[in-house]
């Protein structure tokens, strides 16, 4: 009954959405003629079986995410042209619904946008709770879609920072991968090499913690078959083959996760300390000092590099432990912090980010390479972001656009002029760091990039109903409740900023 003509989508026959109160327990609505009954009673079973819910196949309660089912249901039918449950009696048609997981819409129209998948399976989750709660949030995702969609790739909600756990912004960020060399050739050659696309949401009931201070961006293993990531308060291991994800006991407000050259071990930072555990799990040793980190590295030859203070210079300690040396110091007046180490092929030199705090957009900031034999280090391209080496070229984000520099091994040194890779890329403005990763295999992943710089904080009462908002739109930091609920204190700006 939704029709599509030349001046829009309409819904037809509303008597078949009137609510009925019928004698029995169990009635094909087709039976009855258009009713004015206006109340549902729990227990009756009314609707066209192919588009109802599990809560309504089994008599229970039916409310608006019930009609959200039927959404889903008639959302995928449009996108495949296939029927999202069948069964060849009416009985088999409901012990589908209630047991079976409709195909994916990707499988059955590749050309499909994939985050559809991700909006779809949604509508039609077994439980209500784990729906879509409201038809204007399934709205919301749609327009995402038809908005950011460009080259191919499905723009997605972008994921806004939660940096210093502001929790307000709990937003279950995507990430889109594809195949970076087949990409940068693209982009270099007439001919049109295809791209791989896919997409990953957090693990159940949790959000991803891609930005901010206390962070956990998602990080490939170097041979491009897993990530390690935070959500939910610790870190986990994805498969990207089978989509799986598993938590690390251990990992609790663990940050910045990097990879062993084997993809076997995952580093990371907590309670001050420089950490490693198995990817399969197992003990947490923790090696070396790292009070306020700002990442870690680890090469072929053995050696952790890490940053383990926002204004340090970098240490390399070895993953049996042992004292950290310091292979990089700050030049006073220049820089302020080293940061975002990320080791070249050879395991010996080092690219980081040099930055100064009262100025980081400045001339002096730049991406350096040092050497773990005590060469100087070498200025290699002007930037205030991260940067990471993958498949010859050096990689950098500069405000949404992923830059990928020609890049001599030998030499080091970066060409003149990037191949512009994406345009969509979201870039920490509080920690200056790009959101991407790369494996040694030539898989990118990203996180989209934010719609715009800052927030509003806003006042809301317990019904989430919006009461009024406060100051102007500004990055803002762990907001506290006075005792009484009147008031609120928060910090406001980034990177300058005030209580």
């Amino acid at each position: 009954n939704v029709m599509v003509t030349k001046s829009g989508v309409k819904l037809l026959d509303f008597g078949l959405a009137k609510a009925m109160a019928p004698a029995s327990p169990a009635v094909d609505v087709t039976a009855f003629p258009t009713q004015a009954a206006p109340v549902t009673r729990e227990g009756t079973l009314i609707g066209t079986v192919q588009y109802m819910a599990p809560e309504q196949l089994q008599g229970r309660e039916a409310d608006a995410r019930t009609d959200i089912f039927a959404l889903g249901v008639l959302l995928h039918e449009m996108a495949t042209g296939k029927k999202a449950f069948s069964g060849d009696t009416q009985a088999s048609l409901v012990s589908s619904i209630l047991r079976d997981e409709p195909q994916p819409i990707s499988r059955l129209q590749p050309t499909s946008p994939p985050v559809l998948d991700h909006i779809v399976q949604t509508c039609l989750a077994k439980d209500p709770d784990d729906r879509w709660q409201a038809a204007g949030d399934v709205a919301k995702e749609l327009r995402w879609i038809t908005e950011g969609s460009r080259a191919g790739i499905a723009a997605v909600a972008p994921a806004r920072r939660r940096p210093r756990g502001f929790v307000g912004w709990a937003v279950a960020a995507l990430l889109a991968f594809l195949f970076l060399g087949n990409e940068v050739r693209r982009l270099r050659s007439v001919e049109d090499v295809r791209a791989v696309h896919s997409f990953l949401d957090p693990p159940p009931k949790t959000s991803f913690r891609l930005t901010g201070d206390d962070s956990a961006p998602i990080v490939l293993s170097p041979d491009g078959r897993k990530t390690a990531f935070g959500a939910g308060g610790r870190l986990w291991v994805g498969s990207l083959s089978t989509g799986v994800t598993t938590p690390l006991d251990g990992t609790e407000a663990g940050t910045f996760p990097f990879w062993s050259p084997d993809s076997r071990v995952v580093g990371f930072f907590s309670d001050g300390k420089l950490r490693l555990v198995e990817a399969t799990g197992g003990p947490v040793r923790a090696i070396a000092d790292a009070p306020n980190a700002r990442g870690g590295t680890w090469g072929v030859r053995g050696t952790i590099v890490f940053s383990p203070d926002f204004r340090s210079g970098l240490f390399r300690v070895s993953p049996s432990s042992g004292p950290a040396v310091q292979i990089t110091h700050l030049e006073a007046g220049k820089h302020t912090t080293h940061r975002w180490p990320s080791f070249l092929p050879d395991g010996e030199h080092v690219l980081y980010l040099a930055a100064n705090h009262q100025d980081p957009r400045g001339e002096d900031s730049g991406i350096y390479a040092a050497s773990l034999t005590g060469d100087p280090p070498r200025r290699l391209l002007s930037s205030y972001g991260s940067a990471q080496y993958a498949s010859g070229w050096l990689l950098t984000v500069r405000d949404t656009s992923l830059l990928a520099f020609p890049f001599d091994l030998r030499q080091l040194t970066a060409g003149p002029e990037p191949v512009r890779v994406r345009d969509d890329i979201n870039f920490d403005l509080g920690v200056w760091r790009g959101g991407f990763t790369a494996s040694d295999n030539g898989v990118l992943a990203y996180q989209f990039a934010q719609a715009g710089i800052g927030g509003q904080l806003t006042w809301m009462n317990s019904s989430g109903h919006r009461l009024s908002t406060v100051g102007e739109k500004s990055e803002a930091y762990s907001p506290q409740l006075s005792p009484d609920g009147r008031r609120a204190l928060a910090v406001l700006g980034d990177p300058n900023n005030d209580i």
